[in-house]
């Protein structure tokens, strides 16, 4: 209940649990034991009576990654420091990770950049008088039209989870 009542969108870390044990069948007791799949589960329908949002966020690397360099650092799920042997960056591997979602906010933020800018050009064209002559380039822009809107809301639902993420992290370093 604490988790739902103190967040409007949740983010929990898309672990597929069933291939985890498969591949890495040592594991299996640890992750059996503290149930993260019933916790999902439960947080899940809770979030939904409560009508706050789940958002499964994709784990790969943020923390594996070096956020200095890019390398891939491997490491145990119990090794708290990141240490790359590469650039010689030594911080807490939460902070890395954090640093790592900031990148792919950036990066986020020049697509939509990007696409805001095709939505405008195309916004323009369709409101220029010589398009109404060719209905079917006219149907064609109003697709595509549509298209990058929704990819720019999406891009944008994006930025803001994993802003919120970083956010999140943030507040573990005050």
């Amino acid at each position: 209940h604490q988790i739902v009542n103190s967040y409007a969108i949740i983010c929990l870390e898309d672990i597929d649990i069933k291939n985890l044990i498969e591949k890495k069948p040592y594991m299996a007791k640890s992750v059996l034991d503290a149930s993260w799949n019933r916790f999902r589960t439960y947080v899940t329908y809770k979030a939904e009576s409560a009508g706050r949002k789940v958002i499964l966020v994709n784990p790969a690397y943020t923390s594996q990654m070096c956020s200095g360099c890019g390398s891939i650092v491997k490491k145990g799920l119990s090794e708290r420091i990141h240490n790359c042997l590469k650039c010689g960056l030594v911080m807490d591997r939460d902070l890395n990770a954090s640093k790592n979602i900031l990148k792919q906010i950036s990066q986020l933020e020049k697509e939509i950049e990007k696409l805001e800018s095709q939505q405008k050009s195309l916004e323009q064209y369709l409101s220029s008088p010589d398009v109404y002559g060719n209905v079917s380039d006219l149907t064609n822009k109003t697709k595509e039209f549509n298209a990058v809107k929704k990819t720019i809301e999406e891009k944008m639902y994006e930025w803001t989870i994993l802003s919120e993420r970083l956010h999140d992290i943030e507040n573990q370093f005050s």
